[in-house]
């Protein structure tokens, strides 16, 4: 006997039309966003894995407790924007009309202080993952771990790391604007 699988709506069909499908695809894979965006988080701060190793615990602990809340404060000075379009795009925009209420109320979700303290919760959860994460990494390599500031993969470690927390705490925005817009509305 075959099961059939039914996808739950994501959003009311009222508001699919709304919001771009490509939003509500990425806020879909919120699970598989921040489970490659998290360990990648790890990976880069660890250091690199083939060739030269640099375990570096300054790194470990500037990266785990500075890149979430980098890029929770870039969400908070550049309020997400549902509507602002594709750079990638030839006509630049999406086929969505922004002028409605519906939208309007999601644009000011974004920027309410609901959003500012998901951002908040979001980092200081990333931050105790990543610390938690990097204090059993020290553990294996405390015997080749050192403690100074000029390292060859710093920089590389440090931006990488902002970026994949970047992508874990935009996913998480995105996953519960949608849903607190599709609740209220």
């Amino acid at each position: 006997m075959a099961t059939v699988t039914v996808m739950k709506r994501y959003l009311p069909r009222k508001l699919e039309g709304k919001v771009s499908p490509g939003l509500v695809w990425y806020a879909r894979q919120k699970t598989f966003m921040l489970s490659v965006s998290i360990p990648a988080s790890v990976l880069l701060l660890f250091g690199p894995v083939v060739g030269r190793p640099d375990h570096n615990g300054i790194r470990y602990l500037i990266g785990s407790l500075l890149c979430p809340w980098i890029a929770a404060l870039y969400y908070l000075v550049f309020p997400f924007k549902p509507y602002r379009g594709s750079p990638f795009l030839p006509s630049g925009t999406h086929s969505v009309d922004s002028s409605g209420p519906e939208v309007i109320r999601l644009v000011d979700l974004f920027k309410s202080p609901a959003a500012k303290s998901l951002l908040w919760r979001a980092a200081i959860k990333l931050s105790g993952i990543l610390l938690a994460s990097m204090a059993m990494l020290t553990l294996v390599v405390r015997h080749s771990l050192s403690w100074s500031l000029p390292s060859p993969w710093l920089f590389p470690g440090l931006m990488g790391c902002t970026l994949f927390c970047w992508i874990a705490i935009g996913t998480q925005l995105v996953d519960w604007g949608l849903k607190t817009w599709a609740a209220t509305n």
